[in-house]
């Protein structure tokens, strides 16, 4: 279909709708409203239907499609010159009244009937260019999609070809490198035999460097392996296997001569293990030698009033913060934060334990005490020398426990609380209930001032006289208040 048919045909027909529409909305503004939608919708189908393109295997079926849409026009036309009689009725002002009722009377009795037809033939050619517009689509597509195939088999084709030509080019150079490699010219076989007489000359010059050396002497050196030797500080230190049990606490107290661990050590208050056997402490009367290469680990005992180990506490050493442990076999438990490692003590303790075992995490910060008396109820100071003693004694144990690596604790419950009928004046065996008391301070993070206030008998059967007892019952007075008798 040439340019100028096909502008000028879609022209014609826009402008027959156009003057459609202009002639009703003067002429019949509410009575055929619908008409004028019906027109703009086949105007936008004209539009669509002008520009639609396609390859030239099916422009054919194009023009088909703008042929079958244009043949709206005559009727078009037809109804145009119809409506052209009432122009009339648009300008009213300067007509006379009788002739625009004539005029509308008209319109009533002829233009109803056209109206009808017009719509009813709208209505079948838009929908018969709506099928053609699909059927043509359908088409469209299903060529479309076989045109994508035949480019798809032919890309494969042409990307197998080049893949096979690459192929084919990488097999003959590397089979042009492979004889390359393994047929080398005589100058490099030569350069090669040069390389290797130089490495064999600087091998016999280092040979012959090693064996001009003088002979080490036997009694600097090692005859068999040392013991590893780990103490309770974590420092290392390797061990003759020649030495026996002597020597070995002698080198033991040399080392704890001053610094941390030393009193421990005078006290005997440490255990010597094998790593590889935790559970069977090495001692002086034990089977079991020295024998050469082996390991052993000493570890400080510290005494412990209150409940075991259990998985929410926090590392044992102070200012630890770490609740994270590691277990390498099951039993011991090393921080992950400070590597202190620490199990239960296979040897027992005498009680009750010494007070640097057991003191608190808490620092005794509180130099005097406040007092509150019962008959008068005023408060008074009252100050001690001890609780300087008590306060410095904490640090020098607290600085020296944060030195310690290797530890072993004894746990130790703490004993019921004894019935007590009157703190003034109280009938008990006086040993036991004297360590009960001195333990529940400790627990209870009081310093030694509380036990200074009362003093033991000196056989069964005795008499507690409190001095302070103010700050003796405030102090215990969570445990002992209601009680009646110690009973023990």
């Amino acid at each position: 279909m040439s340019f100028g048919f096909a502008v000028g045909d879609f022209i014609a027909a826009a402008k027959l709708i156009k003057d459609i529409v202009s002639i009703l909305r003067t002429a019949a503004r509410a009575e055929y409203q619908e008409l004028v939608l019906e027109l703009r919708g086949l105007q936008n189908s004209l539009n669509h239907v002008e520009r639609l393109r396609a390859p030239p295997e099916r422009q054919s079926s194009i023009t088909s499609i703008k042929v079958a849409a244009l043949t709206c026009t005559h009727v078009l036309d037809e109804f145009v010159n119809k409506l052209r009689k009432f122009e009339d009725l648009s300008v009213q002002h300067g007509t006379p009244k009788a002739k625009l009722w004539t005029q509308k009377l008209r319109w009533g009795f002829t233009m109803g009937d056209e109206v009808q037809k017009l719509r009813s033939y709208l209505l079948a050619h838009v929908g018969y260019l709506n099928m053609r517009l699909v059927t043509e689509g359908l088409s469209s597509t299903y060529l479309a999609r076989q045109s994508i195939q035949d480019a798809e088999a032919s890309i494969s084709r042409n990307v197998s070809r080049t893949l096979a030509s690459s192929i084919q080019s990488n097999i003959k150079m590397m089979s042009r490198t492979i004889t390359s490699q393994l047929c080398p010219p005589l100058d490099s076989l030569i350069g090669f035999m040069n390389k290797i007489w130089q490495s064999n000359m600087k091998i016999i010059g280092l040979l012959t460097m090693i064996l001009e050396r003088p002979t080490p002497t036997l009694q600097y050196t090692w005859f068999q392996a040392p013991i590893k030797f780990e103490d309770a500080l974590g420092r290392v230190l390797p061990i003759p296997s020649e030495f026996d049990w002597l020597k070995l606490e002698a080198i033991i107290f040399a080392q704890f001569a001053s610094g941390p661990g030393t009193d421990k050590v005078k006290a005997g208050e440490y255990e010597l293990f094998d790593p590889l056997n935790r559970n069977q402490n090495i001692t002086k009367g034990a089977s079991q030698p020295l024998r050469p290469g082996m390991s052993i680990t000493m570890a400080f005992i510290i005494g412990k009033y209150g409940h075991n180990f259990s998985e929410g506490d926090r590392c044992l050493r102070p200012g630890c913060l770490s609740r994270e442990f590691r277990s390498p076999d099951g039993n011991e438990r090393q921080c992950i934060k400070c590597n202190l490692c620490f199990d239960k003590a296979r040897t027992v303790l005498p009680q009750p334990h010494r007070a640097s075992f057991f003191a608190p995490q808490t620092p005794y910060k509180n130099k005097w005490t406040s007092v509150r008396s019962i008959k008068r109820k005023r408060r008074r100071q009252v100050g001690t020398s001890h609780d300087t003693r008590s306060h410095r004694s904490y640090e020098l144990t607290r600085n020296e426990q944060m030195c310690f690596k290797n530890i072993r604790i004894v746990y130790t419950p703490l004993p019921q609380s004894p019935h007590v009928k009157n703190i003034r004046h109280t009938e008990f065996i006086g040993s036991s209930y004297t360590m009960y008391l001195k333990a529940l301070c400790h627990r209870r993070r009081w310093a030694d001032p509380c036990f200074q206030s009362f003093r033991t008998p000196l056989g069964y059967g005795g008499t507690v006289r409190v001095n302070n007892r103010g700050l003796y019952r405030r102090r215990l007075r969570d445990d002992m208040v209601g009680s009646r008798s110690c009973g023990r």
